[in-house]
């Protein structure tokens, strides 16, 4: 049965649905980056299938749910998941509804060209409903498509390890609603959503496994590398891979490895690609 799409805005925040609800809150999700900027960048394009976009991996961001719900099965699909053409509608025709709601609403961005990003989430439960939000958030200018780990600027986030081992699943795998490994890990280390510290997950053998927030890459043996088991199949982990950035660890990467004051770099969807210098965590006894 069809169901029109409901669409709810409050200050630079804007939901749209469709498909049935569904009164289980699991789903699996991926988190977005949209800006206009991307519209002019050629090698972004070329990612793209050719095609402009101003969503930031668009392809790998249909193709990881994709490959979730498959995994995971008893997914129904939505209309917005049949095709990249669709997810790509859908998209556009959420950043419509919300460049229509932020004509008309008080918004510090209502005046500044260009002045903001959206972050944005997409949600798919069992049932079929499938969910976009999107918050308007100030414009920054990150790394979206380094051409090489090497390039190291200053690092502006530091890292911490974990203060016990995460037991891995296939919900360290898969990005799901089910996250009390990673927020148990950031309330362990006290970080914020504005924090610019993250804490570096190991499972009971002692080998990173992720980032909370972020996939990892660390130097060894002369090249970049990433964790090779138990971690999320990021969108960002993938473009690092496909183009060489990096390659997956050929042995595991020991948390007793980590060196204080040792460069890391770090990737998610929205921050694109960034560093961070590791520093050993003082415990409380």
């Amino acid at each position: 049965m069809y169901h029109r799409p409901a669409f709810m805005l409050s200050t630079s925040h804007s939901t749209i649905m469709s498909g049935p609800r569904h009164d289980d809150d699991f789903h699996i999700f991926t988190t977005l980056r949209v800006g206009s900027n991307l519209l002019s960048d050629t090698a972004h394009t070329a990612l793209c299938d050719g095609r402009k976009s101003d969503v930031y991996l668009l392809p790998y961001h249909f193709d990881r749910l994709k490959t979730a719900a498959a995994r995971l099965a008893g997914f129904h699909c939505p209309e917005a998941m049949l095709s990249i053409e669709s997810f790509r509608k859908y998209i556009q025709n959420a950043v419509e509804h919300s460049d229509a709601e932020l004509s008309e609403q008080p918004s510090p961005y209502n005046n500044a060209k260009q002045a903001f990003v959206r972050r944005g989430k997409i949600s798919w439960w069992p049932s079929g409903q499938v969910e976009i939000t999107l918050l308007e958030v100030p414009q920054s200018l990150p790394s979206l498509l380094p051409s090489s780990f090497d390039d190291i600027s200053v690092p502006l986030w530091s890292a911490v390890l974990d203060d016990q081992p995460t037991k891995t699943s296939v919900y360290t795998e898969i990005k799901t609603s089910h996250r009390e490994a990673y927020d148990r890990a950031r309330q362990g280390a006290r970080l914020d959503p504005k924090s610019t510290t993250e804490v570096l997950l190991y499972n009971a053998n002692g080998d990173i496994i992720d980032g909370s927030i972020t996939t990892v890459y660390f130097h060894r043996h002369n090249k970049w590398v990433t964790p090779q088991h138990n971690c999320l199949e990021g969108t960002t982990r993938r473009f690092a891979l496909e183009t060489g950035l990096c390659s997956i660890a050929e042995s595991a990467v020991r948390s007793d490895s980590l060196r204080e004051g040792e460069t890391i770099w770090l990737s998610n969807a929205f921050r694109g690609f960034f560093t961070a210098t590791f520093h050993t965590r003082k415990l409380s006894a």
